[in-house]
């Protein structure tokens, strides 16, 4: 299971690049924690007001509202205060 077999009959194996793609996808998000969606109405003003500390801090506004969060004691994985984007 997951190796190469030529058809040819020859004894070289190798592995299937497909099924290490799988198996590393598996094991990354079994580390990760699930995710799920959460959609609030907050006035425009206080979403005007997170765009720009955003823009000012260079954080996301995911990460801001986490922050706050973890701040007013809700539980918040620590390694989800950090910016998932690429670095720039």
């Amino acid at each position: 299971m997951g190796f190469y077999r030529p058809s040819s009959g020859l004894a070289a194996h190798k592995p299937c690049y497909h099924d290490f793609m799988k198996r590393r996808a598996r094991e990354r998000s079994s580390e990760r924690q699930v995710e799920e969606n959460l959609q609030i109405s907050v006035p425009s003003a206080t979403k005007k007001s997170l765009r720009l500390k955003a823009a000012e801090t260079g954080e996301t506004m995911r990460v801001l509202v986490l922050k706050a969060l973890a701040a007013a004691g809700i539980q918040v994985p620590s390694g989800e205060l950090q910016d998932r984007r690429k670095n720039r």
